[in-house]
C-alpha cells in the first residue's frame, strides 16, 4: 500500500492540458479571477471559513471567490461548514497531530497524486518518477487519475504499451520519459528558449524541441523567448540569484492575469471578458495592470466613467467597448510572433491577415519591437523566412525584446 503526497492544479491552467491548472489551464475554469492556484500538496481540506495546508496550518480564504474555485474544483476535499463544526474523528484528529493521514478507509477521495509522483499510468497501474511500478489500490484510484490526467493515461495493461520511449524509459535506457511533458506551474517558474527554472531555483534544459514548444505554447505568460543570460529583467534575476523571495514584479501578491481575462480597468476595480466587476484584491494588484496595460487601465472609478462604449458594453447593450473596434484585438505575446503591414504569424506558424486597419495599429503601437513594416513577401530576413518555413525553431537569434 503506498502513501501519497497530493497535487492539484489550477491554474491554470494548467492542468487541463496536460497538467493540472495549471493548471488548469487557467482560463477555462471559473475563479473568480482571484487567481487562486494552489497545489493539493498545499491544501489538504476546506471549510467554509478556511483551509488546512499538508503542514497542519490554517488559512482563511482571502476572499469568496478562493473559496468558490476551490469548492466547484476540489469538492471531494471540501466541507460545507465551519471548521468548529467538524465531528469527523479522523480529520480532526489529523489537524490535532494524533495521526498521520486523516482520511478514512476509502472513496475516490483517498486518491491524491501529483504528476510529480506519477509519471504515467495504465488500467492496471501507474509508474512513479522513480521508475516504481504501483498497482491502483482501487478502481476510484484508476478512474480519478484518468479522469484529471488524461493525457498521460493509456487505457491498457503496462505490458500491452509498445511505446518504444516509455519501455525505454521504464526499464532505465532513457531518462525523459513519455514524449508529452506535462509538468506543473509548482515545477516550472518560468523558461526560456534553452530551458526553465524550477522554483527551487535549480536550472533544466529542455530535454527536447517538442518540451520546449509545448511550453511555450499552454504556458506563455511564464515563457520568455530569449536565453537565461540574455534576460536583462531585475526582478527574475534577483530571484534566481537568491536575492530575492519572488520573482514578480508585484511580489509575492501573485497577481498575474491577462489581457485575455481583463478587458479593462479603473481605479477601484476591473471588468473580465464575461461583463464581471471585481475589485482589486489590494495595490499591488492595480498598479501593476496600471503599469503594464496603461492602455486599457482608466485612472478613475468605474460610476464616474461617462464613455457610452464602455458603459453600453458592461451593461450588455453592445457588444465590443471600444469606439473603433479594436478592443476584440486583444491579444498576447503569446499568440502573435511577429506581424507585417498585411497581417501576422501566430506560434503555430499559421498566417493571418488583420481584419481591419485597427487590428494592425493596435499592435504596431504596442508590439512594435516584432511589428515590421513591410509584407511578408518583402522580408529578406532569414531567420524568419527559415523559422515560418519550419527549417528552424526560432525566429529570433535569441535577440527578441520581451
Amino acid at each position: 500500500m503506498n502513501k501519497f503526497t497530493i497535487g492539484l492544479l489550477a491554474a491554470s491552467a494548467l492542468c487541463s492540458a496536460g497538467l493540472a491548472v495549471t493548471t488548469v489551464p487557467a482560463a477555462a475554469q471559473y475563479r473568480g479571477d482571484s487567481n487562486f492556484s494552489v497545489s493539493l500538496g498545499d491544501v489538504a481540506f476546506g471549510y467554509s471559513d478556511g483551509y488546512y495546508d499538508n503542514e497542519r496550518r490554517w488559512h482563511s480564504w482571502r476572499d469568496d471567490d478562493e473559496r468558490i474555485w476551490y469548492e466547484q474544483n476540489h469538492g471531494p476535499t471540501y466541507y460545507q461548514m465551519g471548521r468548529n463544526d467538524e465531528r469527523d474523528q479522523f480529520r480532526r484528529d489529523w489537524r490535532d497531530g494524533r495521526r498521520d493521514s486523516w482520511r478514512n478507509s476509502g472513496g475516490d477521495s483517498n486518491f491524491s497524486i501529483s504528476l510529480g509522483n506519477v509519471a504515467f499510468g495504465y488500467s492496471d497501474g501507474y509508474y512513479d518518477n522513480n521508475r516504481g511500478w504501483h498497482s491502483w489500490r482501487d478502481d476510484d484510484e484508476r478512474i480519478w487519475y484518468q479522469s484529471n490526467y488524461r493525457p498521460t493515461y493509456y487505457h491498457y495493461s503496462r505490458y500491452n504499451d509498445r511505446h518504444q520511449w516509455r519501455r525505454d524509459w521504464r526499464d532505465g535506457r532513457r531518462n525523459d520519459g513519455d514524449v508529452g511533458f506535462s509538468v506543473s506551474l509548482g515545477n516550472v517558474a518560468f523558461g526560456y528558449s534553452d530551458g526553465y527554472y524550477d522554483n527551487n531555483r535549480r536550472w533544466h534544459r529542455w530535454h527536447n524541441v517538442n518540451q520546449r514548444n509545448w511550453y511555450r505554447q499552454h504556458h506563455g505568460q511564464t515563457y520568455y523567448q530569449m536565453r537565461r543570460y540574455r534576460d536583462r529583467d531585475r526582478n527574475r534575476r534577483d530571484w534566481r540569484d537568491g536575492r530575492r523571495n519572488d520573482w514578480q514584479v508585484i511580489g509575492n501578491s501573485n497577481f498575474s492575469i491577462s489581457l485575455g481575462n481583463v478587458v479593462f480597468g479603473y481605479s477601484d476595480g476591473y471588468y473580465d471578458n464575461n461583463r464581471r466587476w471585481h475589485t482589486w484584491r489590494n495595490d499591488n494588484e492595480r498598479n501593476w495592470y496600471r503599469q503594464n496595460h496603461g492602455q486599457t487601465y482608466y485612472q478613475l472609478s468605474r460610476d464616474r466613467d461617462r464613455d457610452r462604449y464602455r458603459r453600453d458594453w458592461w451593461e450588455g447593450r453592445r457588444n465590443d467597448w471600444r469606439e473603433d473596434g479594436a478592443s476584440s484585438f486583444s491579444i498576447s505575446l503569446g499568440n502573435v510572433v511577429f506581424g507585417y503591414s498585411d497581417g501576422y504569424y501566430d506560434n503555430n506558424r499559421r498566417w493571418h491577415t488583420w481584419r481591419n486597419d485597427n487590428e494592425r495599429n493596435w499592435y504596431q503601437q504596442n508590439h512594435g519591437q516584432r511589428y515590421f513594416q513591410m509584407s511578408r513577401d518583402g522580408d529578406r530576413d532569414r531567420n524568419r523566412r527559415d523559422w515560418r518555413d519550419g527549417r528552424r525553431d526560432t525566429w529570433s537569434d535569441d535577440r527578441v525584446p520581451d
